[in-house]
């Protein structure tokens, strides 16, 4: 995993350790936080650094999605906490996931000047449909430095788990060069129960031209600062740095 900080955002503590153990490839601090009911944002360097537990039912999707798409820019944002808390959790968390139009208002910090900024100039609905159990729309959306672009959103409720993917559909570009082509940015969120907790689980993945290296660190900061602000808003936790 890359040497980058681990940013903790606060939730309740006191909980048990079992669920935590299933993940993978964590630090000590990062087991730590979890078990004490914090939400945890880690960047893989790759699919094999990914956290998902083996036994979670999306495990070897999304790790053959990473695998296959070759995404260079990987975050996670992971979350267990017990049945309790996670059901005063969970109806905000729904609203909050589906409430495209109101991404517009997430605040980020960019990291390289720490400046605050929107993590969308806007978000437009332009098709789709939904139901009580789902549904898929489809976006337009404008993120600076890369300008508007679209994409799609598809989710599954079910009394025992949340599901979301998301996908751009056209390319982003940076400075007049295609750094993301269709297909190669996409959220995932899964919640679920195990052991009297439900885990809720984020990912964000990109994978981008970054004139062979020279934008990596600029690309990277960018990313990552949107991945964090966009599932602590769903999460609804508030940083700690």
């Amino acid at each position: 995993m890359s040497i980058f900080p681990i940013v903790v955002f606060s939730q309740a503590v006191g909980m048990k350790s079992e669920p935590v153990a299933d993940f993978r490839n964590l630090v000590p601090e990062e087991l730590l936080a979890l078990s004490q009911g914090q939400t945890v944002f880690r960047q893989p360097d790759n699919w094999k650094d990914l956290s998902i537990p083996v036994a979670a039912t999306f495990y070897r999707e999304i790790e053959e999605t990473i695998r296959k798409g070759g995404h260079n820019y990987i975050g996670e944002v992971i979350l267990v906490l017990p049945n309790d808390q996670a059901e005063e959790l969970l109806p905000v968390l729904k609203e909050r996931l589906l409430d495209f139009e109101g991404y517009a208002g997430i605040p980020y910090q960019a990291r390289r000047s720490k400046r605050w900024y929107d993590l969308f100039d806007y978000v437009k609905e332009v098709g789709g449909s939904r139901n009580t159990t789902g549904g898929m729309v489809e976006v337009l959306q404008f993120m600076e430095p890369f300008g508007e672009y679209g994409s799609t959103f598809e989710w599954t409720i079910k009394p025992d788990s949340v599901a979301y993917t998301g996908r751009n559909t056209s390319s982003l570009s940076y400075k007049g060069v295609r750094a993301v082509s269709p297909g190669n940015l996409i959220w995932r969120f899964h919640a679920y129960p195990v052991d009297g907790h439900w885990v809720f689980y984020g990912l964000g993945a990109v994978k981008a031209f970054d004139l062979f290296g020279t934008l990596h660190d600029r690309l990277s900061a960018s990313f990552m600062a949107r991945i964090e602000a966009f599932f602590r808003h769903v999460y609804n936790a508030t940083s700690i740095d």
